[in-house]
């Protein structure tokens, strides 16, 4: 017996398909090789941006451009004189001083003192006077109330008048300090200090 011998064969378009088959999972696997990170043994991370010298660079950055401004507006505000003292002229148009306005010393201010509470803002003192060399505050104009339990009228139902000159704040002497930091203790509204303090407030005034 002859041993039997099976050959296939195979039809050319048989055989191109699948060389087409083959070279389009080539092309696909070439592709995902080019998308895949690649990592070395022992190689070195990726540096990293130093995010603190941005954030302080950008503060420094901040602060010069904050002084610049200052400085320019520093040159662009006018100053005077007020009792001795420089102050921006705006605030002389905040104060509103009048002709009549007579010039006084806290050192020869009288002993009779008028104790108030005031309980609410506002208090009721329309505009202060500063005395010689900027020291001590002397009240010169007080408003009238215009409603039962308007607190604009405490000063005057108080008996604060015009002449009193700021002798103590909730305890404190602020007779011969300048006139700018007793504003900021009262809070003044018409010097926009009125933020800086809250009622009630105990004032002496002396005459």
């Amino acid at each position: 017996l002859k041993p039997l011998s099976l050959q296939l064969s195979v039809a050319p378009s048989a055989q191109r398909a699948m060389a087409r088959g083959y070279l389009l999972l080539l092309s696909l696997a070439v592709a995902a090789w080019n998308f895949l990170p690649v990592s070395f043994v022992n190689s070195a991370p990726p540096a990293r941006r130093d995010e603190s010298l941005v954030s302080r660079g950008s503060k420094e950055i901040r602060a010069k451009g904050n002084a610049r401004r200052q400085f320019y507006q520093r040159q662009n505000i006018q100053m005077v004189e007020i009792e001795g003292k420089m102050m921006p002229k705006q605030f002389e148009a905040f104060l509103g001083s009048e002709e009549d306005d007579t010039p006084f010393d806290v050192r020869q201010v009288g002993n009779s003192e008028t104790k108030v509470t005031f309980e609410k803002k506002p208090f009721g003192i329309l505009r202060y006077q500063p005395g010689k060399d900027f020291k001590g505050a002397m009240v010169k104009q007080i408003a009238k109330p215009v409603f039962v339990g308007d607190p604009a009228g405490q000063a005057s139902e108080l008996g604060v008048k015009a002449g009193m000159v700021v002798k103590s704040i909730n305890g404190e002497d602020v007779m011969s300090q300048d006139f700018d930091v007793i504003m900021k203790k009262l809070g003044d509204e018409a010097l926009g200090y009125s933020r800086f303090v809250k009622a009630p407030m105990d004032v002496v005034f002396a005459a």
